[in-house]
């Protein structure tokens, strides 16, 4: 019989050193939070007897007839009154444009449609009242109109 092969004897391993563990990091303190935001400042209340302008007046109508306004009426073609976003409902509003005037109360909340426009007109009052005759379908788009307060409630 032939021999075996004599094994090699295995080398022997030498023992590894134990990994310490990773510091973990310190969790960072949460950032600061930012200081609140400062809440806007409403504009000061337009006195009675002021006059003001209001260089982007616009109507609106065609599509909210029949619609309660903000001021608890139903509007319809015919109401004359305007809707100012903060003054009280009833308030009683002199407008003034050009050479045509009229005193009508705050019947609706708006306008929306652009931040400059100071009020929306009724349908009756800019397309019948203050009506342009120079105008296609009895209304201008704008009215430059100068305003004040007559009666706040």
């Amino acid at each position: 019989p032939e021999p075996k092969p004599r094994e090699e004897p295995k080398p022997r391993e030498e023992p590894k050193p134990r990994e310490e563990p990773k510091p973990r990091p310190e969790p960072k303190p949460p950032a600061p939070k930012p200081p609140p935001e400062p809440e806007p400042r409403p504009e000061p209340a337009p006195q009675a007897g002021a006059w003001r302008n209001a260089p982007m007046a616009t109507w609106y109508g065609p599509g909210l007839y029949g619609n309660g306004t903000a001021c608890g009426q139903r509007y319809t073609r015919e109401v004359i009154g305007v809707a100012h976003r903060t003054l009280p409902c009833g308030t009683l509003v002199h407008l003034r444009w050009h050479g045509m005037t009229a005193t009508v109360p705050v019947i609706d909340r708006g306008p929306f449609g652009h931040p400059d426009n100071v009020f929306d007109l009724s349908a009756a009052l800019a397309c019948d009242v203050f009506r342009p005759r120079q105008a296609e379908n009895g209304c201008f788009t704008r009215y430059d109109v100068k305003w004040r307060i007559v009666e706040r409630r």
